[in-house]
């Protein structure tokens, strides 16, 4: 149910989330940082979706870790290479 500012609880985590992995991933540690699908998706402005068809296709590289079925992760190095190396 969303909340008078029209965020809904999700969205806030989300946030809060968001915020954590920055403060997580600065500079200094770029090399290490690991991101979600989410925040994958948010920087290369893909849908879930089409994320999965491209790392099923070979053109976007696979998760560089798994925690657990549903918990993947990007080493954000990798993502924004990809991002580099299909800027058009």
């Amino acid at each position: 149910m969303p909340t008078r500012s029209g965020w809904g609880l999700g969205a806030r985590r989300y946030k809060m989330n968001h915020i954590t992995h920055e403060i997580n991933c600065g500079v200094s540690s770029r090399d290490e940082c690991l991101i979600d699908r989410r925040e994958v998706c948010r920087r290369t402005s893909m849908s879930k979706t089409t994320l999965y068809r491209k790392i099923r296709e070979g053109t976007f590289p696979p998760a560089s870790h798994r925690d657990g079925p549903k918990w993947v992760r990007w080493r954000l190095t990798d993502v924004l290479a990809w991002i580099e190396n299909n800027q058009s």
